[in-house]
């Protein structure tokens, strides 16, 4: 049977005929004397046949758990076989994430029932489409209605610029928060503005539990689904609060819903989690509202601003 021929080595493969002839000769294992063999004969041995890439005493290299669950080799051989098995595990990890992604929503539809915010054209929604003009409303300043809209123009370009980093760059230097409050009234396109967030997170592989908040306080009565509600509250990559706080209403929130948001919102700031809110409410009411602590962990959470604009619906 004819031997298989040679194949062509790369850097990691010369990288690791260097590391082998540092050892001495009395020193080297049986694998390590094969694997220099195969060197000087001009294949590759950064990775076995199949591309899986080897390790200094000539076994396979273990797998390392990501941050999403896929274990995968911490590096890959640059050779013809490495570059292959490493597209194939590039394909997994996608297959992989898509499925995880699919799992999360399905069950936090199932979980969260109606207050799990799902749009027939959620994908449709993109920064392009998100009104950033509106009509002068009758007895305002031409001034300050083009300083409005220029507000509404510099606050979508600030979630561009998360969607495509994944972080505030363009105000870093107003704070670490890793959230986005939007303040205005209703009709203004806060909702709109933050649900195009959600279909390019996906598409980055990461999940966003968008929740409606005044449903999702109807069902975290029920002691039996507020655990596991809690948990993914805190938990989730990405966490869209909408509509929160009551404008009707003056007097403070219960004790068990001050108790929900500040474990929500607790967690969510030791991890440093992104957290996305849009509300009604201005600064001092949701504090009348929340309460001082719950206020000030929104205030840590996220960048504040207030959406100017008129009743788009």
């Amino acid at each position: 049977m004819a031997s298989r021929p040679p194949r062509l080595p790369g850097k990691r493969s010369a990288a690791l005929t260097r590391q082998l002839m540092a050892i001495p000769e009395g020193r080297r294992t049986f694998l390590q004397t094969r694997m220099l063999s195969a060197s000087e004969r001009g294949d590759c041995i950064g990775c076995n046949q199949q591309g899986e890439p080897l390790s200094i005493e000539g076994w396979a290299l273990p797998v390392t758990l990501e941050s999403n669950g896929f274990a995968a080799p911490a590096e890959f051989c640059d050779c013809a076989d490495g570059v292959s098995f490493q597209k194939r595990i590039q394909r997994q990890r996608r297959e992989f994430v898509q499925q995880d992604m699919q799992m999360r929503r399905t069950y936090a539809q199932r979980l969260f029932g109606p207050a799990f915010m799902t749009h027939p054209s959620l994908y449709e929604r993109n920064l392009e489409t998100w009104p950033q003009e509106f009509e002068r409303q009758e007895g305002v300043d031409e001034l300050a209605h083009l300083e409005a809209e220029g507000e509404r123009i510099y606050i979508a370009g600030i979630v561009e610029d998360y969607i495509e980093n994944l972080n505030f760059h363009h105000i870093r230097s107003k704070g670490s928060q890793h959230g986005l409050c939007l303040i205005g009234g209703p009709g203004v396109g806060k909702t709109g503005l933050i649900s195009c967030i959600e279909p390019l997170i996906a598409q980055k592989g990461r999940f966003m539990l968008s929740l409606y908040v005044p449903e999702l306080l109807r069902l975290v009565k029920n002691p039996e689904l507020a655990e596991n509600m809690l948990k993914v509250m805190r938990t989730a990559e990405v966490l869209f609060l909408d509509d929160l706080g009551n404008p009707l209403f003056a007097d403070p929130v219960s004790p068990e819903v001050y108790s929900l948001f500040v474990c929500v919102f607790d967690a969510r700031l030791k991890h440093n989690r992104p957290t996305f809110i849009t509300t009604n409410l201005d600064e001092d009411t949701l504090e009348e509202q929340f309460g001082t602590y719950i206020l000030s962990r929104i205030q840590t959470l996220c960048h504040m601003f207030i959406l100017p604009g008129i009743d788009l619906r």
